[in-house]
């Protein structure tokens, strides 16, 4: 038995910010829920979870981590979904090929030692707090999104 078996949707979870984001203007992308430095932007929380996929998967697969992504080099939607895709389909992979015993295997993280089941759950929790983020100042911009 595989890994992908007990994690049924995880490609569609893994697309759901990516369809919040593609299409969006910069002036969308950069508006922030309140004007705060501390308070991100839909561009910036975008930005961060490919960051944050990036860092989980050089930790699962041992490779460094990817450059960050910024407003400068990654301004627009379709960059965002693009440097986001390419990451995605290198985790999807890695959980493709995963079996259940692989879940449990230790890695050495930078809070030090998970299973490969903590460090997915890790993802999926960052992933969803950072849709749910994103999801509600968009509808803060439209409610009807």
């Amino acid at each position: 038995m595989k890994a992908v078996d007990v994690l049924p949707n995880y490609r569609e979870e893994l697309s759901r910010i990516p369809k919040l984001i593609e299409g969006l203007t910069r002036a969308e992308l950069d508006r922030k829920m309140v004007d705060h430095p501390k308070v991100r932007s839909i561009g910036d929380l975008a930005r961060h979870q490919a960051d944050v996929e990036g860092l989980f998967l050089a930790t699962l697969v041992g490779k460094d981590r990817p450059a960050k992504l910024t407003r400068e080099t990654h301004g627009d939607a379709a960059g965002i979904v693009k440097a986001m895709g390419g990451v995605r389909e290198q985790l999807a992979g890695y959980v493709d090929e995963l079996s259940l015993e692989d879940l449990n295997k230790t890695l050495k993280t930078a809070m030090g030692e998970r299973t490969v089941k903590q460090v997915l759950w890790g993802l999926v929790s960052e992933m969803n707090n950072n849709r749910g983020q994103i999801l509600l100042n968009l509808r803060l911009q439209n409610p009807d999104r």
